[in-house]
């Protein structure tokens, strides 16, 4: 499962970074809207996806994003939320072939102030996500901020206490086994390996050994909860240990390791 969580959270970065290259745009293609100037076209948080600007003049009506006349640079602008998506009302012309538009917005009485140079539109929408933004825009508050660092913390907090839960399972797991050595029920050169193993391979396929890769296995699926032990007859060394869950049995003996996934029967 952590596999394929990683892999899509690969590709889910992949098509982020390649978004811009796909959709011709200087920025990630992705704007919020903020505020109501647009209404009822476009509402507060909606999530556009938008691509890169044509060449030529963009025509009256059109929708655009483009960063606020006054701020330098495009991406800069883009990155700090000082952004502006309104429609085209006007194209103006310039003698060195330029486009300068004139633009408002749909709920505005007038037309913007400042007219937008081309070289500060970013790019013309072509998705529209409704209200998928309102939580980017909360983030972007202070008190979101703190809510933000919260979960972090409460979520570290959370996973150092589950794996240091973990880890003492584990202990006492590992205790176990060696007590359960010195029986003679599982042999020392099975209860080494378990113990270096177990304690440090971060994957089952750093495991080697195959009869240690099945506990370790039956411990990932398990997370060491809710099983119980006990002592069966094996029949070529006569004597063995194994641990039962609702779904898994695991059987150790010096002669050899049986994971049963009971559920397939």
């Amino acid at each position: 499962m952590r596999k394929v969580l990683n892999i899509l959270f690969l590709v889910i970065v992949i098509l982020i970074l390649i978004s811009p290259f796909i959709l011709s745009t200087s920025t990630l293609p992705i704007a919020i809207v903020a505020g109501n100037s647009m209404y009822p076209t476009l509402q507060n948080g909606d999530l556009i996806i938008f691509k890169g600007p044509p060449t030529g003049p963009i025509p009256v009506g059109t929708i655009i994003i483009y960063v606020e006349p006054q701020i330098g640079n495009n991406f800069l602008g883009w990155l700090t939320g000082r952004i502006i998506i309104h429609r085209v009302v006007s194209v103006q012309k310039m003698n060195d072939n330029s486009y300068y538009y004139i633009t408002k917005g749909d709920n505005n009485l007038f037309n913007d102030t400042l007219p937008v140079k081309q070289s500060n539109v970013l790019g013309i929408p072509i998705l529209v996500i409704p209200k998928l933004g309102l939580l980017f825009l909360f983030i972007s508050t202070p008190q979101g901020i703190i809510v933000i660092i919260g979960i972090l913390i409460v979520y570290y907090l959370k996973e150092e206490d589950n794996r240091r839960n973990f880890e003492r399972k584990m202990h006492k797991f590992l205790l176990l086994l060696g007590n359960e050595m010195y029986k003679g029920h599982i042999s020392k050169d099975l209860f080494d390996k378990l113990d270096v193993d177990l304690r440090y391979a971060y994957e089952l396929e750093e495991i080697e050994d195959k009869d240690v890769r099945k506990i370790g296995e039956w411990v990932a699926k398990t997370k060491l909860k809710d099983w119980n032990m006990s002592y069966f007859e094996c029949d070529v060394c006569k004597k063995g240990i194994q641990f039962e869950t609702k779904k898994l049995t695991l059987k150790i003996c010096n002669h050899k390791v049986d994971l049963i996934d009971r559920t397939k029967r």
